[in-house]
């Protein structure tokens, strides 16, 4: 991301600590002011399809669930449609379900 803080490939116990200060100092560089709870440290998983899934109890329209394409297309397409880009999603999933 343009804060800087996202690493891949990090293999050891001494990189991972390297790059946790680096993490942090990236983030507070960008936003002296954000509030950093922790880091999160993931396998890097290949293969299979991305996808964005959300949900929230909305109070006018009850239990509401959003899925769609994640990982980078879910930002091709943000940048490709706009503001036109949930309806763009919504449509494709109504007609390939």
């Amino acid at each position: 991301t343009e804060a800087g803080v996202v690493r891949l490939n990090v293999s050891s116990s001494e990189q991972v600590q390297t790059v946790y200060e680096e993490l942090l100092a990236n983030a507070k560089a960008y936003d002296p002011n954000a509030l950093i709870r922790g880091i999160s440290i993931q396998e890097m998983v290949t293969g299979g399809t991305e996808i964005i899934l959300g949900m929230k109890n909305d109070a006018n329209f009850g239990p509401s669930v959003m899925v769609g394409l994640g990982g980078i297309l879910l930002f091709v397409l943000a940048m490709k449609y706009g503001e036109r880009f949930e309806g763009a999603v919504m449509e494709k999933l109504k007609r390939d379900p």
